[in-house]
C-alpha cells in the first residue's frame, strides 16, 4: 500500500491510503482536502500541494499547461520549490511515504 502524508495549513498531519492509477488530486478531493474546481483539466489550481523533497524527485516533470499555471501561481504565493498540480501526479508506489502541504486556493 502506498501511504502519502499530507499537512494542512493548521500544520495537522494524516496519513491517507493511495489508491494505485488515481491520480494524486482525486485522493485528495475524496478526502475533502482540496475542490479540484476543474476536475483535473489542469486550468484552475485548486489542486496545488507542495511536495517536499525528496519525494518531488521522484515525479515526472510538469507538462507546458501545469508549468504555465504553476508559475502563475508562484507569482503571487512564492511557494518555494515542490508547487505541483495534484491532478497531474498518478498514484504510484514510487509516492510513498512522500509528505505534501495542501496550498490555499486562491
Amino acid at each position: 500500500m502506498t501511504t502519502i502524508f499530507v499537512i494542512d495549513a493548521d500544520g495537522h498531519r494524516r496519513a491517507l491510503a493511495a489508491v494505485e492509477g488515481a491520480s494524486l488530486m482525486e485522493l485528495l478531493r475524496d478526502e475533502g482536502a482540496v475542490e479540484a474546481v476543474c476536475g483535473g483539466g489542469a486550468s484552475c489550481g485548486t489542486c496545488a500541494v507542495r511536495i517536499e523533497a525528496p519525494g518531488c524527485e521522484a515525479l515526472a516533470p510538469p507538462g507546458a499547461d501545469e508549468r504555465l499555471l504553476l508559475d502563475g501561481l508562484q507569482s503571487v504565493g512564492g511557494f518555494g520549490a515542490g508547487l505541483r498540480l495534484s491532478c497531474q501526479i498518478p498514484c504510484t508506489p514510487a509516492l510513498d511515504q512522500v509528505v505534501l502541504h495542501l496550498v490555499p486556493a486562491f
